[in-house]
């Protein structure tokens, strides 16, 4: 998890205004949209009042140090990695269609749309997955920091469905680290987490970022409609309230029975 300085985040900035160049626009209901097709690629970023931010490529994995999900200057997520039946999502292959406050892939092979948004007033930022057909699905955060697992603090629950991370050296924010200590993950309908193979990141060596942490995967079985929550917080009790927060906003329930997590068919 990174931590940057003031004048590294203006630099941010700078680079956005200088990597932006006209591509293919429309305009729905007073809404700009900007289409960008497969094998290209477009920079973006989206923002809320709480300091949360998501910088990233619409076609392309996060490749540059400043690109994946911040809270103001600290870097928590890199980036993350979409499995169906067992194949990774190649966003070079999906159009994409860019707005102010989201985007949306589409994934025609497996007749798949991704749409990536924040949340306006949590530090949360979601992932809704919609599907024709009925898939094995799983989801693999890249951690930023260190690739090293001893650096971290690792917790999956299984009452919680929510994989809990931090830094070992920074469990609790503090007035030297006033910032955020936790990400959790988790997924609707909830998931199970597996660990993956010591070569995973070799296999995949196209996508992965060797400088960042893989601690594992969620998996789901994606099945018409599935959200995928990436959630900052103080400590893991923060990151659970801010979960079932964003639940209450999308219509989601959790079954008391079991603490099992069902949805309503209609979202």
């Amino acid at each position: 998890m990174r931590h940057y300085s003031i004048y590294k985040l203006l630099t941010l900035f700078l680079i956005l205004l200088m990597l932006f160049k006209p591509i293919h626009s429309q305009t729905t209901a007073g809404q700009k949209k900007i289409i960008i097709e497969p094998n290209q690629s477009h920079t973006f970023m989206f923002t809320n009042t709480n300091g949360l931010f998501y910088f990233g490529e619409t076609g392309l994995p996060n490749t540059s140090k400043y690109q994946g999900l911040s809270f103001l200057t600290h870097e928590f997520l890199e980036d993350y990695v979409l499995e169906v039946g067992g194949t990774l999502l190649e966003r070079s292959q999906a159009k994409a269609v860019l707005s102010s406050d989201s985007l949306t892939r589409i994934y025609n092979s497996f007749d798949i749309t991704e749409k990536i948004s924040i949340s306006d007033s949590l530090p949360v930022m979601i992932a809704n997955i919609k599907c024709k057909n009925k898939y094995p699905f799983a989801i693999t955060p890249m951690i930023s920091g260190s690739a090293k697992a001893r650096d971290y603090v690792v917790h999956w629950s299984s009452i919680d469905k929510i994989l809990y991370i931090a830094r070992k050296n920074h469990v609790v924010r503090n007035d030297n680290a006033n910032y955020p200590a936790w990400i959790g993950i988790s997924t609707y309908p909830a998931g199970e987490f597996s660990e993956i193979s010591n070569d995973f990141p070799k296999r995949e060596n196209s996508f992965f970022d060797e400088k960042s942490f893989i601690p594992g995967k969620i998996n789901i079985f994606l099945e018409e409609n599935a959200y995928l929550f990436f959630i900052i917080g103080d400590n893991k009790e923060d990151v659970l309230q801010l979960r079932n927060k964003s639940y209450k906003n999308l219509n989601l329930k959790i079954q008391k029975k079991d603490l099992q997590i069902e949805g309503i068919r209609k979202v």
